[in-house]
């Protein structure tokens, strides 16, 4: 009956609302990604992470070095060779010296710094006058030699535990006071079967008094 009127805005979408709305929406999407991230999340970035996570004490920590590792683990005042020497005399209080201490690194995947931390600490342990074996375990990627500059042995840590070489024949000299090093030799093709075969706590049970300090990389 009445003459139509146009309307002075449109009746939707209703900008306020819709923002209100999506603001809303959005703080909580936010907030549920970030407790579900730190839910899952397993990584440890601190010490703190690795002690609360693990429930162990930690023995030390290095810093991170992108380039000249060498150089830098060479110079006595440098940062991680400062980091290493903590780490030896933290182990050297922990570590009564009278059971011939076995020390053993490894790491959950390449890269991470297994071969550089035992070679490190085996040479700062050898410094002291201490009497050090150092055996290259890694049966798949043995890298203390290369570590050290060392030529590839032909006969090494398998050939000993199978008694086909004695102990003395198969260490390499690397040059360093009182480091005695035991390189992998050739890579065998059954590396599972030889270290669940007993023969190497057989070794270190019949060679531990023969030196102050084993590290097995």
């Amino acid at each position: 009956l009445d003459t139509a009127l146009p309307p002075g805005a449109p009746s939707s979408p209703n900008l306020f609302t819709n923002l209100f709305l999506a603001t809303v929406l959005g703080l909580g999407l936010a907030i549920a990604i970030a407790v579900l991230r730190e839910v899952f999340d397993d990584r440890m970035r601190s010490v703190e992470d690795v002690e609360r996570k693990l429930r162990v004490p930690v023995l030390g920590q290095t810093p991170y070095v992108s380039h000249t590792l060498a150089d830098e683990l060479d110079s006595v005042f440098s940062p991680i060779s400062e980091a290493y020497s903590s780490i030896r005399a933290t182990l050297d209080f922990a570590l009564p010296r009278a059971s011939h201490p076995v020390i053993q690194f490894t790491s959950s995947q390449p890269g991470e710094g297994k071969t550089t931390s035992a070679v490190a600490l085996a040479t700062r342990f050898a410094a002291l006058g201490r009497k050090v074996l150092l055996i290259d375990m890694d049966l798949r990627r043995p890298s203390v030699a290369k570590a050290l500059g060392l030529e590839r042995a032909q006969t090494g840590v398998v050939d000993v535990l199978y008694s086909r070489v004695p102990l003395e024949r198969a260490l390499a000299n690397c040059g360093i006071e009182n480091l005695f090093v035991l390189p992998t030799g050739q890579i065998p093709h059954n590396p599972v079967e030889i270290l669940s075969s007993g023969l190497l706590p057989e070794f270190l049970a019949r060679h531990r008094r023969d030196f102050d300090v084993i590290v097995i990389d």
